[in-house]
This record gives C-alpha cells, structure tokens and sequence, in this order.
C-alpha cells in the first residue's frame, strides 16, 4: 500500500458482503434472540480498523490528516450495532497495545481509546484503563452481556465493571 486506503463503492460492497458472512458465523455463538447485521456499524467499523492500521504503520502525516481520517461519528445505537462493529472493533486493541508505546495525547492513541471507550463490548477485551462511556446493557440482551462479563473477565480492569448496586441495565433487587 502507497496511500491511505479509501474504499471505492465497488470495495465497499464487497466489504459488506464478507462482513456480513462472517457476522451470520459469529452471531450463532452469541447467547439469545439472533441478532440482524447492521451494515453501518460493521463498515464504519471496518472503516476506522483499517485507517488505524494505517496511520500506525505510516507515521508520516500530520495531526490534522490523522484526525480527519480517524474520525467515528457513529455511536453503538443497538445491540446488533454492538455486535457488527465488533466484527472489526474486537481486533483493534492489537493495534492500540503497538499505539501504546506512543505518548498518549497522540492523535491515534486518544482515537483508539475513544472509540474503545464508545463501544464496550469491544473496549471489554482491550487494555485501555479509563471506564467505558458507552452504557454496558446493551439494551438487556443477554447474550451481549453474557460476552462483556466474559472479556471483562479475562481482562479484568475495575473500571469497567458495572457498578455494584447495577448489574447490566437492572436494578439489584428489582
């Protein structure tokens, strides 16, 4: 590769549809109501992976391009948001472990670590400290929540575990 990659629309269709086969194989090993493929998240997503790959290799650009192109507008709306964008957000915590290295107010550390933080269910099996800002209920499907508790569990950081009166979206003693 010679320059940042930017998907043609006929790239992106073909994108899509490999998502998408991949996203029927992972959604049957997820617990609960089988979710549909939002192809949004999983492009965006797929999107910002291969951009953050890209300024980590590349190291020649500057802020403002690095900026620019690791923008993530979209926030996990859904759980089948939550599950798409993981298809691709579950690996960038590879990238972020070689991004660590640099100093923290770098353009693509605080991106990864955003982004990381926006989508727990990725930000779960990641090494990033802060807490998650996104909600960790995932709109009560367990399933989700059965594979948050399972990463956080691995990976445990105090931070990310649900506060003690509130145990995914429910009230303890409800």
């Amino acid at each position: 590769m010679h320059q940042r990659p930017n998907f043609s629309s006929t790239e992106r269709s073909n994108v899509l549809r490999l998502l998408e086969a991949a996203y029927a194989e992972t959604r049957i090993d997820v617990a609960g109501p089988l979710l549909p493929f939002d192809p949004e998240a999983a492009l965006a997503s797929a999107t910002f992976l291969s951009q953050t790959c890209w300024s980590l290799v590349s190291g020649d650009e500057e802020a403002e391009a690095v900026e620019e192109a690791l923008h993530f507008p979209l926030n996990p709306t859904s759980p089948e948001a939550h599950l798409s964008g993981d298809l691709c957000l579950r690996f960038l915590n590879t990238v972020y472990r070689r991004v660590r290295t640099r100093p923290p107010g770098e353009s693509l550390h605080k991106a990864i670590v955003d982004v990381l933080r926006r989508w727990p269910l990725s930000g779960a099996a990641s090494d990033v400290l802060e807490p998650p800002l996104g909600e960790t209920h995932f709109d009560n499907h367990h399933g989700l929540q059965l594979l948050y508790a399972e990463r956080l569990a691995a990976n445990l950081r105090t931070a990310w575990v649900p506060e003690p009166n509130r145990l995914f979206g429910f009230q303890v003693g409800d």
